[in-house]
């Protein structure tokens, strides 16, 4: 539902100036103070092995490579040097972590830009056909991107006693008196 809001916003925004301003005051509001520290209300345990496994998976990015961090910091205050600096040092993290827990293969072998035949029998979960096809296949085309497919996983066991839902637990550092 979110993203279907924001899909219109972003289109009225664009479109219109007045709106295009009254977004810009708005991102110059400050903030609302902060309510006091409360827990964090207790979330229901997902059920589906399908969010499990896509949890623990954003759980392993976090902890490894500081992927959530990084996506969810506000970048506007740096540089594009900053910001180019640490994008390098994620992405590389966050790559080395993928090539750990899977083997990625292109589904094609092919250049891309080559011009490549799509069979008769070609797997549409595989290949996804753009532009204005007619008759039936083989078609010939253009490849535009070569696609992935996952040959291997190797993702390390979640420990089950523990809340998926919690992708990285809050740090408090106490310090004595």
């Amino acid at each position: 539902m979110n993203f279907k809001i924001a899909w219109k916003a972003f289109w009225a925004i664009l479109r219109n100036q007045e709106k295009a301003d009254a977004w810009n005051a708005l991102q110059q509001t400050p903030a609302l103070p902060s309510p006091q520290e409360q827990p964090a209300p207790s979330l229901p345990q997902t059920t589906s092995s399908d969010s499990d496994g896509a949890l623990h998976l954003l759980n392993i990015l976090q902890r490894e490579d500081r992927l959530i961090d990084f996506l969810q910091e506000d970048l506007t205050p740096y540089s594009d040097d900053q910001v180019g600096a640490a994008s390098h040092k994620v992405h590389d993290d966050c790559r080395s972590t993928l090539a750990k827990l899977f083997a990625i293969q292109p589904i094609r072998s092919e250049e891309e830009s080559s011009t490549v035949e799509v069979p008769k029998d070609f797997d549409s979960r595989a290949i996804r056909i753009t532009g204005r096809p007619t008759g039936t296949p083989p078609y010939q085309g253009v490849l535009i991107h070569r696609g992935w497919q996952a040959t291997a996983v190797n993702l390390p066991q979640r420990n089950t006693s523990q809340n998926p839902n919690i992708l990285c637990p809050a740090e408090i550092e106490v310090n004595p008196n």
